[in-house]
């Protein structure tokens, strides 16, 4: 059951646009439907097709002087674009007076439409955006850390860092990234560096990127090491007695290559020195 006011998305509604619709009745002949909040209070399409063929007003206003209440002029008139007829209306709520279209007559101006801000604005991302790879953050403004923000938003690192230390960041003080992500904002990853010494960690960067790619491919000669003893072990007979005399010697024989030939000759494989 929807009720009289209520405020839903355009695309709940299943409309195009990221507009907020409210749910209005029409103020001639009473009919509930969804108009979008900056039209509420306009006529329903049928009150509004009728007003226009009872009334059709004139263009009175030819742009000379100043307007008066109620006036009607044409969008060429008034410098606007299309062939749409305005009327010089006052906004029911704070009585400013501006050219509307005729069928907007009596709607509340940009002014007095209802300000959404936060998780009722249409555009609410939940108070976190990535620019640059940095993580931002909305802080309110009695939060201790405000100073350091810019509107509100700020570096989510910075944040993490200043609540760390239990003060705000001092100039000059810069936000380290041990292990250089951007977006890990984790207190242990995070070092307070005064710009001169982080500048000094900057020029190891390189350094840790190269250590990094080189761990990266010694696990993967490992690998590569591991299954190639694999396909040995699979292809070639008596492996783990071959394997047990080269890795102990002294178990075969007396230790010499002669003696782990002779060893490996007693089970019954020929095996001939080169």
């Amino acid at each position: 059951m929807v009720n009289v006011g209520e405020i839903q998305r355009a695309k709940e509604l299943g409309y195009s646009g990221r507009g907020l619709h409210i749910y209005s009745s029409c103020p001639s002949c009473g009919k509930l439907r969804w108009v979008p909040l900056s039209k509420s209070g306009i006529l329903c399409q049928l009150c509004a097709a009728q007003r226009r063929a009872r009334e059709q007003t004139p263009v009175i206003y030819s742009g000379d002087g100043e307007p008066k209440l109620g006036d009607t002029a044409s969008a060429r008139t008034l410098g606007y674009v299309g062939n749409g007829i305005y009327v010089y209306d006052a906004c029911p709520k704070c009585g400013r007076v501006r050219w509307v279209r005729r069928l907007s007559k009596g709607t509340l101006c940009v002014h007095c439409v209802p300000k959404l801000k936060g998780q009722r604005h249409p555009s609410w991302s939940g108070g976190h955006k990535t620019k640059r790879g940095y993580i931002y953050v909305l802080i309110n403004k009695d939060d201790p850390m405000f100073s350091m923000s810019r509107n509100g938003w700020i570096l989510e690192h910075r944040l993490v860092a200043a609540r760390q230390i239990g003060r705000v960041l001092k100039k000059g003080e810069v936000v380290h990234h041990i292990n250089g992500v951007k977006s890990d904002n984790r207190p242990s990853n995070l070092l307070v560096l005064m710009t001169r010494k982080h500048n000094s960690h900057m020029v190891t960067k390189d350094l840790q990127s190269q250590i990094q790619n080189l761990e990266t491919r010694v696990t993967l000669l490992e690998a590569e090491n591991t299954l190639l003893l694999s396909e040995i072990r699979d292809s070639t007979p008596d492996y783990n007695l071959k394997l047990q005399c080269y890795n102990t010697p002294s178990n075969c024989s007396d230790g010499t290559i002669e003696g782990i030939v002779q060893a490996l000759s007693n089970e019954g494989e020929d095996i001939e020195l080169v």
